[in-house]
């Protein structure tokens, strides 16, 4: 398993889902929410696309593929909290995929 690296005070780090996110605010890093940042994108569609052509299959759900798409397209967000129990199944791999891809993931289970 990698060893994360500290994330300096007023890091970007997306977020796959709603979360507690007093634990962010309280390390003094600053939340993304990554499914308003891909929605709200005028290259929504574009980004979808993005993630076929990478590989992701064209049955897989939009969200998952917007998701990894948006995150290429911001590399100011260092990290990413990836709620992988308890919401969508694919997120676990999206976490695993994005980590192969440098990014920084900690995996977030709801109880």
């Amino acid at each position: 398993m990698r060893q994360s690296t500290p994330l300096t005070p007023g890091a970007r780090v997306g977020l796959t889902t709603t979360i507690p996110v007093e634990v962010v605010l309280a390390a003094n890093l600053i939340p993304v929410d990554l499914n308003n940042l891909f929605i709200a994108d005028p290259l929504a569609l574009a980004r979808v696309s993005q993630a076929e052509a990478a590989g992701f299959p064209r049955t897989l759900c939009a969200w998952i593929k917007g998701i990894y798409a948006t995150l290429l397209a911001h590399p100011e967000i260092q990290a990413v909290i990836a709620a992988c129990q308890g919401d969508c199944s694919n997120t676990q791999a999206l976490g695993e995929i994005l980590a192969t891809e440098g990014i920084e993931v900690i995996h977030f289970k709801f109880p």
